[in-house]
This record gives C-alpha cells, structure tokens and sequence, in this order.
C-alpha cells in the first residue's frame, strides 16, 4: 500500500494526570503509544479505549484516545 497519509494521533488521558498527544505514521501497540507519551510505570495503569479495557498489545492504526486509570493495589493471595 502507497498510502502516504496514514498518519494519526493517539491521545493519553491519565486520571489522575494530564493529556498527552502524539502522532504516529504506521501502527503501534498500547504499550509503544505509552512508552512514546513518556508514561512511566505503564504496568501500574489500567489501559482503556472506549470505556473497554484493554491489553497492552492491543495494535492502534487510528485516532485514539487511551485513557489511563491507576490500577488498583490488590495483596498477594
């Protein structure tokens, strides 16, 4: 494919914490687009994408907002 546009933006949204945009030309994963955004400790937030939970390594070709919750602390069972 010859498709020179294919740029997007993906929007991070942490909570608590500020948004961040960053632009991309081909597809990354939710961790890329994070590690990219400069979140730290990405394994301590609940990544989601429409209200949907989703994994790490979920590919992203499109505008997108990830919104980011901070999981919460559970003890070891």
């Amino acid at each position: 494919m010859s498709n020179s546009n294919c740029a997007f933006s993906v929007t991070v949204r942490q909570i608590p914490g500020d948004n961040v945009t960053k632009n991309f030309d081909a597809a990354v994963t939710v961790r890329q687009a994070l590690q990219t955004a400069g979140i730290a400790k990405i394994d301590s937030w609940s990544p989601k994408i429409g209200g949907e939970e989703v994994s790490l390594d979920r590919r992203i070709a499109s505008d997108t907002t990830i919104t980011l919750l901070r999981k919460q602390i559970k003890g070891n069972k």
